[in-house]
């Protein structure tokens, strides 16, 4: 990157991804002050993850869970969910 060679790439989904588990955090923080039951819940769980891919410029959704990949269409505000397969 120093030399120009390469182009920059953001960092930012590491720090949407910070951001996102400390406000997770913050969430069942106040639902056990309240005293909410967790267990049963998907309260513990954090399934869904927004992925951008900064050397295609692709954003796209993961769910751990269920293993699916969802391509979002964002004209339309709907997102396809496909089963994730690796290479």
């Amino acid at each position: 990157m120093l030399e120009g060679s390469l182009a920059a790439r953001s960092c930012k989904i590491f720090v949407s991804l910070a951001n996102a588990a400390m406000a997770f955090e913050a969430v069942k923080n106040v639902a056990e002050l309240r005293g909410l039951p967790f267990e049963g819940s998907k309260l513990v769980e954090m399934p869904v993850f927004h992925i951008f891919d900064p050397y295609s410029g692709c954003a796209y959704y993961y769910n751990v869970l269920t293993r699916e990949v969802g391509v979002p269409d964002w004209p339309h505000c709907r997102i396809t969910w496909r089963a994730y397969r690796s290479i």
